[in-house]
């Protein structure tokens, strides 16, 4: 199998959003299979999302970004991205082939905002019509 990211498309309220769980399944080997969990034990503290959040608008596609396991001494959560203006455009125009009812709809680089699952980064111009 490839090592790939596959794209998902929500459709939700406009809103802020907070992560405050999550369970990805790992396998170090065929039999040595685990998972790791994130729960409001370890992602929301004194009320306050650790773990990040996102914001969507009315009449808005937000990407939000790519998530993955990264590989150090042991695999943890990571939010990606794509990388620049151009690589965004060409991710949107693939993301409009596959959902074309939202050819339309205005889609905005905003980045699932975190400080312990992905590093910040921003677009100068982040909204492609």
């Amino acid at each position: 199998m490839d090592n790939r990211f596959l794209p998902y498309a929500y459709v939700v309220q406009p809103g802020e959003y907070v992560l405050t769980d999550f369970n990805v399944k790992i396998a170090r080997s065929m039999t040595d299979v685990t998972n790791l969990i994130g729960s409001t034990k370890n992602l929301i503290k004194d009320g306050k999302p650790l773990g990040g959040t996102f914001t969507v608008n009315p009449g808005e596609i937000v990407y939000v970004g790519h998530f993955g396991l990264d590989c150090g001494a042991e695999p943890f959560l990571w939010r990606y991205h794509v990388g620049g203006r151009e690589e965004f455009e060409k991710y949107i125009f693939g993301f409009r082939q596959k959902y074309p009812f939202a050819k339309t709809v205005p889609v905005q680089f905003r980045l699932f905002s975190t400080q312990t699952l992905g590093n910040p980064y921003d677009l100068q111009d982040p909204t492609v019509k």
